[in-house]
């Protein structure tokens, strides 16, 4: 009888110290989660914060990597265009230019008169062969006038592109159709004076 209550009060005993540690682990993990609710509600708020702030540099990073990977697409351009910058120069600088050339045109003719060579005489041993196309077939129609022809070298003849007759062998053909010759005057020599006669001398009268 004695032992079982013995046995009865270590049970209670062992009862309620089941009870009170249920009721303290309770507490604390209700503690736990109180403190651990402004913590989440803390980092929840920082989160959009830290990515608002993380976005920015990552712009950035996207930003330089697309700068390098332009830069090394332009670099092979730029290289090829340094290269191929004296080869242009050189092509320009080359090329034929329209220049003005003032001259007299000579004809050389077969034996039918068929016109077979034009130059352009610019000077005394200087001139220039004239290609034989339209403009150069018409340039030969001005035979032995002076001219002021628009053109460009082609190897080593002229291409004509325009031409006019020479304004100033213009005027002054002109002026010598419509004004007359007028002769000058001649100077008058001054007439030599002719000697007069000697008077003869008178015989001396006699002695009276």
């Amino acid at each position: 009888m004695n032992s079982s209550k013995s046995l009865l009060r270590v049970l209670l005993c062992a009862a309620m110290v089941v009870s009170v540690m249920a009721f303290v682990g309770m507490l604390v993990s209700a503690q736990e989660a109180t403190s651990a609710a402004p913590a989440a509600e803390k980092e929840a708020v920082a989160t959009p914060a830290a990515e608002k702030e993380a976005a920015p540099a990552a712009e950035k990073e996207t930003a330089k990597e697309e700068d390098k990977e332009a830069a090394k697409e332009a670099a092979p351009a730029a290289e090829k265009e340094k290269k191929d910058a004296p080869a242009a120069a050189k092509e320009a600088k080359a090329a034929p230019k329209e220049r003005p050339l003032r001259g007299k045109v000579m004809v050389k003719k077969d034996a039918d008169g068929k016109v077979t060579e034009v130059r352009l005489v610019t000077g005394k041993g200087m001139g220039h062969k004239v290609v034989m196309d339209e403009n150069g077939t018409k340039l030969a129609e001005m035979a032995g006038k002076r001219v002021i022809v628009k053109g460009m070298k082609e190897g080593k003849e002229l291409k004509v592109m325009s031409f006019t007759e020479a304004p100033a062998a213009k005027a002054k053909a002109e002026k010598k159709a419509v004004e007359p010759k007028v002769e000058k005057p001649k100077a008058e020599e001054p007439k030599a004076e002719e000697p007069k006669p000697a008077e003869p001398e008178k015989a001396p009268e006699p002695a009276k």
